[in-house]
């Protein structure tokens, strides 16, 4: 046995070895340089976890790259290893048909950027705050502190809300009008309490809108623009100022009523 190990350290060829070391680690501090380039000329324009998606595709490809160029030039036959890692391969990609979905939808993810980390949206019936955009899945932190993981793949195919991408949201608020209110006056009131709120932006101007004549009252809204962080806040905030001002100015908000009557038959004459 010892003299079979000395035949096989005496055939094996040192040089190759030599070689192939050299060329790799040239390739890795090339590769380094690539990716530090990459990351200042492209990705430095895309959000940090995308700019670390980026960063961590880029090297392992170039690894892989590194490693087949380095044992080619050092004169190694890598036909075999190539054909090797075709069928790991295939048969990776049928054990793991999932996370190439989820890998590939990550890939459409970071070319159509529909949000970035920070932002606030809505999944399904998931609404909270991206934490991070990964290979395999989007972390959501929800509005009740709770830690959500969801495949790349389901963003892709399911309706999505970004509640941020613009930076202004327009807030509604149904305001509910008694038959009798002079609506010039109501539009001026409520007017007013969007000038005063402090959120509200000035352009897009705040608007007053009557809608239709419901069973106990008109239906009107305010609408104004603000930004969205915060919302939820600013809108108990505002509905508070509106009941305050409608209040001071003597204009009713009804409550439903309905009116019931009742028929009742007279007795028959003898």
């Amino acid at each position: 046995m010892i003299d079979s190990f000395k035949h096989w350290l005496e055939a094996f060829n040192w040089n190759q070895v030599f070689v192939f070391l050299v060329a790799f680690t040239a390739s890795l501090f090339v590769a380094r340089i690539l990716i530090f380039v990459v990351n200042r000329t492209i990705t430095s324009h895309l959000p940090a976890g995308k700019q670390a998606f980026v960063r961590k595709l880029g090297f392992y490809f170039l690894v892989v790259l590194a490693l087949l160029g380095s044992l080619n030039f050092a004169g190694f036959n890598i036909t075999w290893l190539m054909g090797a890692a075709g069928i790991f391969s295939v048969a990776i990609g049928f054990a793991s048909q999932t996370s190439a979905s989820n890998f590939i939808s990550g890939l459409f993810l970071l070319g159509e950027r529909p949000f970035q980390e920070g932002d606030t949206i809505l999944i399904e019936d998931i609404q909270g705050q991206v934490l991070s955009i990964d290979m395999l899945s989007v972390k959501i932190r929800t509005f009740e502190n709770l830690f959500v993981r969801i495949p790349n793949e389901t963003m892709i195919k399911s309706k999505l809300t970004n509640y941020t991408k613009f930076g202004i949201r327009r807030l509604e608020i149904p305001v509910g009008l008694a038959y009798r209110t002079d609506l010039h006056l109501a539009e001026q009131v409520l007017l007013g309490v969007a000038r005063d709120f402090a959120p509200a932006m000035r352009h897009p101007e705040p608007e007053f809108r009557a809608l239709s004549f419901g069973d106990s009252a008109i239906q009107c809204s305010l609408l104004v623009w603000v930004n969205p962080e915060n919302f939820p806040r600013m809108r108990t905030e505002l509905i508070m100022r509106i009941q305050t001002a409608l209040a001071a100015a003597g204009i009713e908000i009804p409550f439903p009523q309905r009116v019931v009557s009742i028929n009742r038959e007279e007795e028959p004459t003898a």
